[in-house]
């Protein structure tokens, strides 16, 4: 048997002890997270169905429209997967005292890298997949597949899928790390960084995408042009696009082509796991040292920094007179720690990228909003305001959330200083107010100017910003004390845990009802609505912020307490 079908079975086995065990310890927490679960993918299935119904009853150019957006929105999942397995690996391959120990036994370096090439597959996909199974499922009710159909397509195209995005990621990354034997990492990341913005700036420079999103009919030239656009093969060397022709050549019953893209789904999934194999014979074990001794030198420099009682970087810190010095030192610990972790600013640097194309893609709309019909108007008001909400909850679910579980069993130094852990709760809590709502106000000011939005409704959006960032940090740091782990060093573990899935969806639940309140408003404003009828609404809202502020933060510092170490 090979070592590392050996590896994954002991892995296995300790997993399911671990689960049985905490089935009976947690077993209510881990119920609310697989109720949340199979919400998220009926809720996603429903709403793709009724999506894909819509663009159908738009006749041939539905039809174009709904191939695109599954071609899109698995594009999408094929990009993230990649970034996401190499988020992951940096602690799966390198950054775990289980590798450490594995490398000092007499085991084959590949067989280690495969073990853990199926371990980082499993860990950074499965969060995915509750997206891209709706859609898939979706997608193939639509074309009229039977259960047969879908289920030889997830089993000949899905996997495959995710051992090709395994494979590029794991690939990548150990080339990237082999670089910082003559550059630091850090540059490494920075230079690929601005040669991705290079490129994105290329694509949206000297694409000719057409956007038809005006407030009139658009011209005949300008529809064709935009319809041979939605036509023309996109991309057909990317995985996505064969997961398309997959549904299509099935439903159509062009079993060549079905044949064709099968094989060649299986064919590249083998390549891919040959050729990170290969790499991984000449790079991991030196990748390992590497990292290995990047991490002595930072604890190096980092015990040199202790001796020093006025770190250089932070001198700036001591002159602003209003933090007293126990709040100076937590806000330089937590920058610090964030600036040291990498999956933290890496993920950072993702979601940026995300906020940025939507910036973007909105610059190069041709908008009219004045002269859009009441139901567009609204629909453009839900959509705008929900997508700056939905970074909001991203950001503090991804981050704000692992902030007291990333304290660790050092915990118990600031339980037995003289510090109330009142004044960690409040540190993190306004350091994470300060940059988050800064990000999302800007979100949202630019995307207003990109919408020709008023100016009434501008200051209304910056109102419930500020009540919705002073909430939703609270929800995930009053969440992340009361669900805590302090043995996880990974933050992107500790938010894909059962309390942060249970953090997400109380947090998107409740920018859904924060957006359909603003909504509500807007309308009645619209309609001629007098100030004192909305007043109702406005101290209902209040009193929900106000619930969802103090509620978690109380909830968190009082399991705080009661924690011990």
């Amino acid at each position: 048997m090979p070592y590392s079908i050996l590896i994954l079975r002991v892995k296995l086995h300790a997993f399911l002890r671990h689960l049985k065990t905490d089935i009976r310890k947690k077993w209510l927490e881990m119920s609310v997270s697989l109720l949340i679960i199979i919400g998220l993918v009926i809720g996603g299935y429903t709403l793709f169905i009724r999506g894909a119904n819509f663009l159908l009853e738009q006749g041939e150019l539905g039809q174009l429209l709904l191939d695109r957006i599954f071609y899109i929105g698995w594009s999408i999942i094929f990009y993230l997967l990649i970034l996401s397995n190499m988020i992951t690996a940096l602690s799966t391959l390198y950054r775990s005292s289980e590798v450490s120990f594995l490398m000092t036994t007499p085991l084959a370096v590949i067989s280690i890298f495969r073990s853990k090439f199926v371990e980082n597959l499993v860990y950074s996909s499965w969060a995915i997949l509750i997206l891209g199974l709706p859609l898939t499922l979706a997608y193939g009710t639509v074309k009229s597949l039977s259960f047969l159909e879908m289920l030889i397509i997830l089993l000949t195209g899905l996997f495959p899928f995710l051992v090709i995005s395994t494979a590029i990621s794991l690939s990548l990354l150990m080339l990237v790390i082999r670089l910082t034997r003559w550059f630091r990492m850090r540059s490494v990341l920075m230079i690929l960084g601005l040669i991705f913005i290079a490129t994105l700036w290329i694509y949206f420079k000297y694409s000719q995408q057409d956007t038809l999103l005006t407030g009139d009919m658009a011209s005949f030239r300008l529809i064709n042009r935009y319809l041979t656009n939605l036509s023309r093969i996109p991309f057909p060397v990317i995985p996505s696009y064969w997961m398309s022709e997959l549904f299509v050549s099935l439903s159509q019953h062009h079993w060549g082509n079905l044949f064709f893209y099968i094989g060649l789904f299986l064919s590249t999934g083998l390549v891919g796991i040959e050729v990170s194999g290969f790499i991984a014979r000449r790079n991991y074990h030196t990748t390992f040292q590497l990292m290995e001794g990047t991490g002595q030198q930072k604890r190096v420099l980092a015990t040199k920094k202790l001796t020093n009682t006025q770190p250089s970087n932070f001198r700036s810190f001591t002159r602003i007179s209003w933090l007293t010095p126990q709040m100076r030192g937590l806000v330089i610990k937590d920058i610090l720690q964030f600036i040291r972790t990498p999956q933290q600013w890496v993920q950072f640097l993702l979601l940026s990228f995300f906020i940025g194309v939507y910036l973007i893609n909105l610059s190069r709309a041709d908008v009219r909003f004045n002269i859009l019909s009441p139901f567009w108007q609204q629909a453009i008001y839900m959509m705008n305001f929900g997508f700056s909400g939905f970074i909001l909850a991203a950001l503090t679910s991804r981050f704000v959330y692992p902030l007291i579980s990333l304290e660790g069993k050092s915990l118990w130094i600031l339980k037995a200083s003289p510090m109330n852990l009142s004044k960690l709760f409040k540190e993190k809590f306004w350091l994470s107010f300060v940059i988050f709502f800064t990000i999302t106000e800007i979100v949202a000011f630019v995307s207003n100017y990109y919408l020709s939005q008023s100016l009434s409704f501008t200051l209304i959006t910056t109102g419930f910003l500020i009540l919705m960032s002073l909430s939703l940090i609270s929800i995930a740091l009053g969440l992340g004390a009361v669900y805590p782990q302090f043995h996880e060093r990974n933050p992107m573990r500790i938010s894909s845990s059962a309390g942060g899935i249970i953090t997400v969806v109380v947090s998107l639940f409740y920018v859904g009802i924060m957006a359909g309140g603003l909504v509500w408003i807007v309308t009645l404003m619209e309609q001629g609505s007098k100030m004192i009828n909305l007043i109702p609404i406005m101290i209902s809202i209040l009193i929900l912020n106000i619930a969802t502020t103090a509620l978690p933060l109380w909830l968190g510092h009082r399991s705080l307490l009661r924690t011990e170490l």
